[in-house]
């Protein structure tokens, strides 16, 4: 595992963060206010295992989110003896906001803010039936 991510949550929601490779001897998410060993310490820690490299899964459960579980999550694998590369390090930068909270949405004519919190993005649009009737040319609302 590697690389980096980026998630957005709405406040209130419960999310999960996994930490998971096909080559490690174990793994671990250090929370944004933890801080990751160093190069030599990772380096140090790898030596000490005695198993080989194998599937692991961790995975973090956040209930109820907040602002307080905003920040830099960093998931650390070792991928133990025989390996060439000693450890892998992935990120996931956690955002937790209401993503509709800034929008002007023009509620005159039905309007109401959309969020999508797979892209991060919100937009003002309709979210109700029109009537069989309804002349979208000629209609001055939604």
């Amino acid at each position: 595992s590697s690389g980096y991510q980026r998630r957005v949550r709405e406040p209130g929601d419960d999310f999960a963060l996994s930490c998971k490779t096909d080559h490690g001897a174990s793994s671990r998410i250090f929370l944004p206010s933890e801080p990751i060993p160093s190069h030599d310490r990772l380096i140090d820690m790898n030596e000490r295992f005695e198993e080989q490299s194998e599937r692991t899964t961790v995975i973090n459960e956040f209930e109820d989110a907040t602002e307080e579980d905003e920040g830099l999550y960093t998931c650390v694998i070792s991928h133990g003896p025989g390996v060439e590369t000693e450890y892998s390090i992935a990120t996931c930068m956690v955002y937790v906001l209401d993503l509709c909270v800034d929008t002007k949405c023009n509620d005159e004519i039905g309007e109401t803010c959309i969020s999508n919190y797979k892209t991060g993005a919100a937009e003002c649009g309709c979210q109700f039936e029109c009537s069989r009737g309804f002349d979208p040319i000629c209609a001055d609302t939604c």
